[in-house]
């Protein structure tokens, strides 16, 4: 927005003091009554006494606040403050005709003092008199900048500026600002007292507490000072004050009344006798605040009984307490930090959501200003001078480093780096009969939300990207999955899968066919189970066998051993020259294409005993327990014993074959020598189970009535 044409510009100016000692600083504060739109320059020209006064121009500036506060266009330049010519010292601003082009008509003013013009009255200055600064002088004016047929224009219009209500630049009736000029001291007669005082420090922050020093020039007992302040700004602290046990009335809203009386005070030159303490409200906007001290009255101890306290001549009555000025802050949605900062301090805030990178824009006091990163989340802005106003331009997702520990012989493709913000992948090629278990940490703890999806033999691990707030670390583990198993047993009789899952229960099944008995056993690898490693439930002619999961480690082997029911039996056979033959039968039936053996050596078969059968010559006895434990089975074919009376195994029945058995039953025989197992058991027509001349009638009567 630019002006549209003249404006009316109203200026104050005050000073801050009344009274100027010889040495001691007078400042002219220039204030705007309103607001100044579209200023192309203004100069201020001021009157003064050389003889009196020097023009500080070190000194003189725009307050700080101030100038953070104003939009002040970044092509504006500074006339340096000067001496102009006799008498007359000036300051200004305008704007540098070399870069008018990029001017955008910004430079605007706010309401305040935007100026303070600082003089020093000269040390040698021995009589009092009285100055007057004339705000009047020549040349004192203002332009602003027009829009022409919305482009910008000349500096056509010259502002009407008054100061202090009279129209300036003239020239003509002086406007003036008048004080008292006095030599740096005057002596002080003999036995008077002199106060002054002064804020401890030259500036303070809000929250903080001023101290304010009244010296005195020599000792006392008693005292009465009073002092007055502004109760907006600041709040007495009787506690932390130096007051020599004083009688202290704070009940009026910016007054204080010390009184004392006691023991003497002696003065000295490190210390202030008295010290006032004073908070700074938190909320004040104050730039600065005077606590005053506007009477004082001292006397030694002695004096008490026939005078009053002796009234001390004030040398300094104000004491200032600059405040540091500040400054509001505005931040991006997501960021945190205080809403005020005071002038001179780093100003840090912080991301609430620390995973990204940002990038900002940021002014203070209109100008750009760089932030830093301090790489935790924070940021820095330092030694604030103005307004600040930050604004989020860019956020990136920060880089987390990624490492992987992987068991042996493990083939995976991992990426190095995840992004915050972006879903992180990695796969695992898997290996048959193995499983391949994931862990994963992110920052140092232990995260379980990924997912994983096997296709064909990859699988495809995946971590959501809002997951990936810290540096993450895979751990990928090689176990096997499942394990071979090999069933030893009869084709049929045992059925189960063939492969076992690890840490799952195996099941398999035992279907036990009539006349047999079964015998199991289970090894784990090497270690042979026992039965407190495995359920066995029963239903009809199966056995159903559950291998616990926690034994299901490595591959299995299942030996199922199908053994023929069978029944030993022991006969004594034949009566031999200091021997026995006795007749082993056993009852049964082995398994499919095996015999029973006696010793290693297959048995007869024998369809009258319904049983094999064997002989076996020994000295002393043979009980059933002792021939059973040399029964086995082996795969073997069994000879069949022919009971049709050809003992001799001639071919042809007659009479020696009953001479034979009459020769076997009278032991003519002691052995298998002469005459093989296989006949003696064909002697045993009758099936008695023993071989005697009954058995040669047998033969005889067989003979005559197939005869």
């Amino acid at each position: 927005v630019f002006a549209a044409g003249v404006q009316t510009v109203g200026v104050t100016v005050t000073a801050d003091k009344t009274t100027v000692k010889a040495g001691e600083s007078i400042t002219l504060s220039f204030s705007f009554d309103q607001a100044v739109e579209d200023v192309s320059s203004f100069t201020f020209y001021v009157g003064y006494d050389e003889t009196l006064f020097t023009y500080d121009t070190e000194a003189s500036a725009m307050p700080t606040e101030y100038y953070a506060n104003c939009n002040q266009n970044p092509y504006t330049i500074s006339y340096q403050e000067q001496k102009y010519a006799t008498n007359i010292a000036k300051f200004g601003f305008m704007h540098s005709s070399t870069v008018a082009a990029a001017f955008d008509g910004t430079d605007d003013y706010a309401t305040g003092v935007f100026y303070n013009m600082v003089f020093v009255a000269k040390s040698d200055i021995t009589e009092v008199s009285t100055a007057n600064f004339n705000l009047n002088a020549s040349g004192t004016a203002m332009l602003t900048y027009t829009l022409e047929n919305g482009t910008l224009g000349s500096i056509t219009n010259k502002a009407i500026l008054t100061v202090n209500g009279v129209e300036a630049g003239t020239g003509g009736d002086a406007n003036t600002v008048t004080v008292s000029v006095e030599p740096a001291s005057t002596p002080t007669p003999a036995g008077e007292y002199t106060v002054a005082v002064a804020a401890a420090a030259e500036r303070y922050n809000r929250g903080e507490t001023a101290y304010i020093n009244a010296d005195v020039n020599k000792g006392f007992a008693a005292s009465e000072l009073i002092f007055t302040y502004d109760p907006e700004v600041l709040t007495f602290n009787e506690a932390s004050s130096t007051l020599h046990d004083a009688t202290v009335n704070s009940a009026t809203a910016g007054k204080i009344v010390v009184e004392r009386y006691g023991t003497d005070v002696s003065v000295s030159d490190s210390a202030a006798e008295y010290v006032l303490a004073f908070v700074i409200k938190e909320d004040t906007t104050a730039a600065s605040s005077t606590v005053t001290l506007t009477s004082a009255g001292f006397s030694e101890a002695a004096a008490s009984s026939s005078q009053d306290l002796t009234p001390a001549t004030i040398t300094t009555a104000d004491a200032v307490v600059n405040i540091n000025p500040v400054y509001n802050v505005t931040l991006p949605e997501g960021f945190t930090g205080e809403a005020t900062v005071l002038a001179g301090n780093d100003y840090t805030f912080s991301a609430n959501d620390t995973n990204y990178d940002y990038t900002f824009n940021a002014t203070m006091g209109g100008s750009s200003v760089s932030v830093t990163d301090n790489g935790d989340g924070t940021y820095t802005i330092p030694n604030v001078t103005g307004n600040i106003t930050v604004t989020e331009v860019s956020r990136t997702g920060k880089t987390r480093n990624v490492t992987v520990n992987v068991s042996e012989g493990v083939t995976y493709d991992a990426p190095a780096t995840a992004t915050y913000g972006t879903n992180y992948r990695f796969t695992i090629t898997k290996e048959e009969d193995y499983n391949n278990p994931v862990a994963i940490t992110i920052g140092g703890s232990t995260y379980t939300g990924f997912s994983s999806e096997t296709v064909g033999n990859t699988t495809t691990v995946t971590s959501p990207g809002t997951a990936l707030t810290g540096d993450v670390t895979i751990t990928i583990g090689k176990e096997q999955s499942q394990f071979a198993v090999t069933i030893n047993g009869a084709s049929g009789d045992v059925t189960g899968e063939s492969k076992a899952q690890a840490g799952q229960p195996y099941l398999f099944e035992v279907t036990k066919a009539e006349g047999y008995d079964y015998a199991v056993e289970i090894k784990v690898g090497d270690t042979l189970l026992g039965p407190e490693d495995y359920d066995v439930t029963s239903s009809g002619n199966k056995d159903s066998y559950s291998i616990h999961a926690d034994k299901v480690t490595g591959p299995i082997t299942i030996t199922v051993t199908k053994t023929g029911q069978r029944t030993v039996d022991v006969d004594q056979y034949l009566t031999l020259d200091g021997k026995q033959m006795f007749l082993v039968t056993v009852s049964g039936t082995p398994e499919s294409g095996q015999v029973f053996t006696y010793d290693g050596t297959a048995m007869f078969h024998s369809v009258k005993y319904d049983a094999y059968c064997f002989l076996v010559i020994t000295e002393g006895t043979l009980s059933e327990e002792e021939a059973a434990a040399k029964v086995a089975t082996a795969s073997a074919t069994a000879t069949e014993v022919d009971y049709g009376m050809d003992v001799n195994m001639s071919g042809l029945v007659d009479a020696n074959d009953a001479q034979l058995v009459y020769n076997m039953y009278n032991a003519v025989y002691p052995d298998f020598t002469e005459v093989s197992m296989e006949k003696f058991l064909r002697a045993d027509v009758n099936s008695d189970r023993k071989v005697d001349v009954t058995d040669s009638d047998a033969i005889i009567n067989f003979i005559i009535a197939n005869r």
